[in-house]
């Protein structure tokens, strides 16, 4: 992305044609973020499989606002905290009984994404 700017320069250190990098933050979006790989696509478009707490599991549609580095910030769907599947989908069905490997954690966690950055 090519950007062009005006900066006061009062002790002389900016040169014309000098190069910068630059990040933009154009927006903030609030919601869980979760591992790409709980994310499923579905002819009803993408889905994530919740685990209830009497350890079945449920589909549930989700959106998703935004996608990088193996991440997932979903927009709607789900709710930080809760605990989802994000390995072994290919062999679940909503109402299936499933057990955590290793200590349980939510994977859904509070966190803030930008919704669009440039570079220069």
């Amino acid at each position: 992305v090519r950007l062009k700017a005006i900066f006061q320069n009062q002790d002389g250190q900016l040169w014309p044609g000098q190069f910068v990098s630059a990040r933009l933050v154009l927006g903030v979006r609030r919601g869980p973020i979760v591992p790409e790989s709980a994310v499923q696509s579905g002819p009803n478009g993408a889905y994530a499989f919740v685990v209830r707490q009497d350890s079945t599991v449920e589909t549930r549609p989700v959106r998703i606002a935004a996608s990088r580095n193996g991440e997932a910030l979903v927009e709607s769907g789900l709710s930080a905290g809760e605990t989802i599947v994000v390995d072994g989908h290919y062999k679940l069905r909503p109402g299936i009984r499933v057990t955590t490997a290793g200590p349980a954690t939510p994977a859904a966690r509070e966190r803030t994404a930008s919704t669009a950055q440039g570079r220069e």
